[in-house]
């Protein structure tokens, strides 16, 4: 082949090769805009995907509490029918025991019987039996409400800090779980108490809810009053007067929000803008998901509510979408390589059919040829 032919089969190379960059530009901008529509769109999937997996999850997990809830209320109806603890004798103290023998340490704290006159005449806690029972709890609303009960029913008080001397656990938040004692001929004889302990109810039921250590967990009664928050030491405040206290423009609006769900008792999720709670000043201000649902139990209910930073939503399910990605990307590249080596390959071909010396040259001299024109 002369230097003539040379040039100008290079000549076609070169403007097939033009051809082929045109081409893979051309993809690229094709896909990149592919790339950014779909990109806006996985994003809108990945929340609501990762919202509707909380929602499940939330829901789950106030389920459980609620199973909990229904066990142990049946467990204390079924052992207030007994008649040694309605008679009070010395057989109620090893009923009792054995009682609690077989639930300590699963969230509940302990058990005991207060009597007519409002004070603990059996007790056992955590290290056994309590001996001192001297304080006075006829004021706590477990039993003002036992007085006016029927049998069988199951009343949660209100979260209290125990008395020293007179309420089975000194040293931990509960909430009183507790249900009527009446003798067979209808008298009133006290009130069967067990404290759940708020912090084993955490670890076992609220804890596994988080998703990553900026979710904050919010536990509530009817009221509005915190059972338990990661977010500090908030037990028994009001929850509405602690957002609104925040002082950030929306706080209003987050807590009118939170009364109407928990007014009608609803269970779903809500996007908002707001403050770290930890420090409410921060900036800028983060996209969460408020995932709530009640707690069902007799004739009261709870509120459980999870916080969680949309940006940590996202990653929870982001690995799935990450890997189709990965697959459209390495399919893109591959296009494009092939699309060269084609461009190339029929650049090559063109050039020698133009000078009729594919038809002329032995297919391994037009080799050699092709591999010289490479070399140069």
């Amino acid at each position: 082949m002369g230097k003539s032919q040379k040039r100008v089969v290079k000549s076609i190379i070169r403007k097939f090769d033009n051809l082929g960059f045109l081409l893979i530009g051309f993809l690229a901008v094709v896909f990149s805009i592919i790339f950014f529509g779909m990109g806006k769109k996985a994003s809108k999937n990945l929340v609501k995907q990762a919202t509707d997996r909380e929602v499940i999850v939330i829901k789950s997990g106030a389920r459980a509490i609620e199973s909990f809830l229904f066990m142990t209320a049946n467990s204390m109806a079924l052992l207030a029918e007994n008649t040694h603890l309605q008679a009070l004798d010395n057989e109620t103290k090893e009923i009792l025991n054995y009682y609690i023998s077989n639930n300590l340490g699963k969230i509940l704290a302990g058990v005991g019987i207060v009597n007519q006159k409002g004070y603990y005449q059996f007790a056992h806690g955590p290290d056994g039996e309590v001996v001192d029972r001297t304080a006075s709890v006829a004021d706590r609303d477990y039993v003002v409400w036992s007085k006016t009960a029927k049998k069988g029913d199951i009343f949660a008080g209100k979260p209290i800090i125990p008395r020293i001397g007179g309420e089975i656990v000194d040293y931990k938040y509960v909430i009183p779980l507790a249900t009527p004692i009446y003798s067979s001929n209808g008298t009133y004889r006290g009130v069967l108490v067990t404290p759940i302990d708020l912090s084993l109810l955490a670890k076992y039921y609220l804890e596994p809810l988080r998703i990553s250590d900026s979710t904050s967990i919010h536990l509530v009664d009817s009221d509005g009053i915190f059972l338990y928050s990661t977010s500090g030491d908030l037990f028994n405040v009001n929850m509405f007067e602690f957002i609104e206290g925040l002082k950030f423009p929306s706080s209003e609006y987050i807590t009118d929000t939170i009364k109407k769900t928990m007014d009608k008792r609803e269970s779903g999720a809500s996007e908002f803008r707001m403050p770290n709670i930890q420090n409410p000043l921060s900036e800028p201000w983060e996209r969460m998901l408020r995932v709530y649902h009640p707690i069902q139990y007799s004739s009261n209910y709870w509120y459980l509510n999870v916080i969680i930073p949309t940006k940590d939503l996202v990653s929870v399910v982001a690995p799935f979408y990450i890997n189709q990605i990965g697959i459209i990307i390495a399919s893109f590249i591959f296009l494009l390589m092939l699309t060269v080596i084609i461009t190339k390959r029929r650049a090559y071909k063109k050039g020698f059919t133009i000078h009729g010396d594919i038809h002329k040259e032995d297919p391994d001299k037009i080799k050699a040829e092709i591999k010289k024109i490479e070399t140069d």
